[in-house]
């Protein structure tokens, strides 16, 4: 045998060994996980070294609450300008919560059975009554929705019909990796949830939704403008839905509709592309889209990952990999030119090292820097983009601003707060701190796997949730019949004597 026979697949082999990850992310997603259920133990850290000017006052959750008792977990949340009827917050709080749990929990990096009490019996509470809780709030059209009340009174999403928005994030982020980690059932009180039935109904409205032209918006009977956040979260779920298509018990017909749904949502993304790489134009649309006038990155990094599952899944439903490809690295590239454009603010300096970050608006990063939030969101589809092989002009670009991807996860763990047994992701970050915010600990959170166990999200993983969280005790329940025949006999034996 030639020596080059051996030595060459050796060198192809080493150059496409992933590269260690420069930090060790395992504590910290431990950490992040458990920050959900010690909510209360993490204000009264943050209230009392506030007072003393300690830095643990960074622990302080923002608008999250916890809800708690022995035979309910869940959570609470809002953000923004807005104030939500009492479902929205439950749906956005628990959603939140349960998407970085359970993928701290696929990641394998999370083992609740050694955390200390009372955080190991609210975790394994959690995993599944937090999931029923969600489950008890689904539309009758199978969706999720939320009225939102605008400070000004504007009243959008009106109740009682699903919104896309959130219907695909709960089933991309909740609803398939609960079926990832074996949750079938689960249960509030009388009521009792088929996990497996319920992301069917998931998956049928998504199919509903979509419009004539391919693309999604808010929920047709609202509009039908399409909107590419909307669409790009939609093809995100629809493609998962179709990876695990055998957990969920999707039909042949269901799954056929599910190809060509993924076929018409991402020629729709194709057609309304920019030269650029930016769906900047549609950003303009005041009636269909909620992120105001300005390309805003996040949004574009989150349209990507859709793209990025398409990609998956491309050779299976029939789509042009290569054209995909090419729209996958424009979108990338334009988010990294993006920060390019306003380098003044968005490269920051991690121990004499440069880093990159973003915000929603380029007011909002000329004024307190990169949020954690924001770059977790565009670090999320780099890293994986990397690791499927795309996206190389968008990591070029960011070398050229004097970073790379190593640099990125030790900026994102710099501005983590960890103290004892939590680790929380500040919001906007740690020089102009304000809070720890559901959607900062969750993008932050998804990030760290993403970086560290990019098998989560990139292949078929699935674990057993038990393995990793103990089973609740279940309540003692005396079996009154034997025991009243039991007395009842004895008592006639002492008659008797």
């Amino acid at each position: 045998m030639r020596w080059s026979a051996v030595a060459v697949p050796v060198l192809v082999c080493c150059l496409l060994w992933p590269a260690s990850a420069s930090v060790d992310w395992g504590p910290v997603i431990d950490k992040a996980a458990r920050y959900w259920v010690a909510l209360d133990e993490a204000e009264k850290l943050a209230q009392q070294a506030k007072s003393r000017q300690d830095p643990r006052h960074y622990l302080l959750p923002g608008h999250i609450r916890l809800h708690a008792s022995k035979d309910c977990v869940y959570w609470t949340g809002k953000y923004g300008r807005a104030r939500w009827e009492t479902s929205g917050e439950v749906i956005y709080g628990t959603y939140s919560a349960l998407s970085s749990i359970y993928a701290a929990l696929l990641s394998g990096e999370v083992n609740v059975k050694r955390w200390p009490e009372p955080y190991r019996s609210r975790m394994a509470t959690a995993v599944t009554t937090a999931l029923a809780k969600l489950l008890s709030l689904q539309q009758p059209d199978g969706g999720w929705g939320w009225k939102v009340v605008l400070t000004e009174g504007k009243v959008r999403f009106p109740g009682g019909r699903g919104h896309v928005l959130r219907t695909a994030q709960i089933l991309s982020e909740v609803l398939i990796p609960a079926l990832r980690l074996n949750i079938r059932t689960v249960s509030l009180g009388p009521s009792r949830y088929d996990v497996a039935k319920c992301t069917q109904a998931a998956v049928r409205f998504l199919l509903d939704q979509q419009l004539e032209d391919g693309g999604f918006s808010a929920n047709r009977s609202w509009s039908k403008t399409p909107d590419p956040l909307y669409t790009g979260w939609a093809l995100r779920a629809l493609c998962e839905a179709y990876l695990y298509r055998d957990l969920i018990g999707l039909s042949d017909r269901t799954v056929e509709q599910l190809k060509e749904a993924i076929r018409r949502a991402v020629e729709w993304l194709e057609r309304h592309q920019e030269t650029s790489g930016e769906h900047a134009g549609l950003w303009k649309m005041t009636a269909a889209a909620i992120m105001g006038s300005e390309y805003a990155p996040p949004s574009e990094a989150q349209i990507a990952m859709g793209l990025l599952y398409a990609y998956m899944v491309a050779d299976e439903v029939g789509l042009d990999k290569r054209r995909l490809a090419d729209c996958i690295n424009r979108a990338l590239k334009a988010i990294v030119d993006w920060a390019a454009k306003y380098s003044d603010a968005s490269v920051v300096q991690v121990d004499g090292k440069k880093a990159v970050g973003w915000a929603y608006t380029s007011t909002r990063l000329k004024g307190r820097g990169p949020y954690v939030v924001h770059t977790a969101l565009v670090l999320t589809s780099l890293a994986l983009a990397n690791r499927l092989g795309l996206g190389q002009e968008a990591i070029s670009e960011l070398n050229r601003l004097g970073a790379t991807l190593e640099t990125e996860q030790e900026w994102l763990y710099r501005e983590c707060v960890q103290y004892d047994d939590l680790a929380a992701f500040p919001y906007p970050n740690r020089e102009h701190f304000m809070s720890v915010t559901a959607s900062s600990q969750r993008a932050a959170t998804l990030c760290a796997v993403a970086f560290s166990h990019p098998e989560v999200f990139l292949e078929r993983l699935t674990r057993n949730v038990w393995d990793y969280v103990p089973r609740p005790k279940k309540r003692g329940i005396v079996p009154v019949l034997p025991v009243l025949t039991v007395a009842g006999l004895a008592l006639a034996r002492l008659r008797r004597r």
